[in-house]
């Protein structure tokens, strides 16, 4: 049941105030970039790497052309999953928010924010886990970002990019992080002193403004930086509010395909598999239906049908707690 606690006195009431989640601050899905799905399950497969060997391809007079193979292998079966919560809308709700209708549209707009931030936490807490990515660094003490007099962030990035390199043969092209990590990283000195190096001294080095997010896209030469502004509520239900970043204290770096398209032999971190139903194009389905008690009451009801997958965890490097 929603807890209201509010009487309304003759004054202008539309002004609701509370922490909701930006969309452009939810970045689940462009680190798992979108393909559809067109039933309930999709077969990931594997080819293998026999092509890119050095191959002898000379053929003399009426020699015979060389023949190469290459294997096809199932990787995985990946299921589409129904991530679906719903929402009791009373005559108070509706009072409330001036009508029935009214309600049930924040309703909705409430529970995809619960389903996002479910989504956007799910995968932090794997990209997080050092046990599924296993290129990983733990940053301590004076090694910590934080530390702007003692800490090696270029060489902790570095030192990422080329573990990335060395392991799927692929440069990495994203860096991804809290708010709160790059506001360190866009303060230190060091990197400062990368930027205004590399480009000729252009003021920016030592600089006490702040670099911008396209500054460190340059000074670090990754083609997209990735930062995650959202929160969720840590406490149980019934306990007072406790807010935490949702990406934590940490940053990745990664290949992420930029344009997946599922008929080519393409690498990336993964993917976020949606729909598999029959349902048209829709990525979220929302529906209201009446219940007996109490009365004039409905639920509203939302539905996101996906499933995220770590395909290749090789070509993501974690560097964990890099601010203290």
């Amino acid at each position: 049941m929603n807890t209201i606690a509010i009487t309304n006195n003759p004054v202008d009431s539309k002004i609701l105030n509370g922490r909701m989640n930006q969309i452009e601050g939810m970045i689940a899905r462009k680190i798992l970039p979108e393909i559809e799905a067109k039933y309930e399950f999709v077969d990931v497969k594997e080819i293998g790497a026999e092509f890119l060997r050095i191959h002898d391809d000379i053929a003399d007079g009426g020699s015979e052309t060389a023949e190469i193979t290459y294997s096809l292998s199932k990787s995985e079966k990946v299921f589409i999953k129904d991530h679906r919560l719903k929402m009791k809308i009373t005559k108070d709700d509706a009072r409330e928010y001036g009508s029935m209708t009214e309600a049930k549209r924040w309703g909705k707009t409430l529970l995809m924010q619960a389903i996002m931030t479910i989504q956007e936490r799910g995968l932090s807490a794997q990209l997080e886990n050092t046990a599924v990515i296993t290129q990983q660094d733990t940053l301590s003490g004076t090694d910590q970002w934080s530390d702007k007099n003692n800490s090696d962030p270029i060489g902790d990035i570095e030192l990422a990019k080329n573990t990335i390199y060395d392991s799927v043969g692929m440069a990495p092209n994203t860096m991804i992080m809290s708010w709160k990590v790059f506001q360190s990283l866009r303060f230190h000195p060091q990197v400062a002193d990368l930027l205004g190096t590399k480009y000729g001294g252009n003021g920016v080095k030592n600089s006490t403004v702040g670099l911008t997010i396209d500054q460190i896209k340059g000074a670090f030469d990754v083609k997209n930086v990735l930062i995650g502004e959202g929160v969720y509520n840590t406490a149980k239900e019934g306990q007072t509010k406790s807010m935490s970043p949702i990406w934590g204290k940490h940053c990745w770096l990664a290949y992420i395909n930029p344009n997946p398209n599922p008929n080519k032999a393409e690498d990336s971190l993964g993917y976020t598999f949606w729909g598999g139903m029959p349902q048209g194009n829709s990525k979220i389905l929302s529906d209201a239906y009446e219940i007996k008690d109490p009365p004039k009451a409905e639920f509203v009801r939302v539905e996101m049908d996906y499933a995220q997958v770590l395909l290749k965890v090789k070509s993501a490097y974690l560097i964990k707690n890099a601010i203290a």
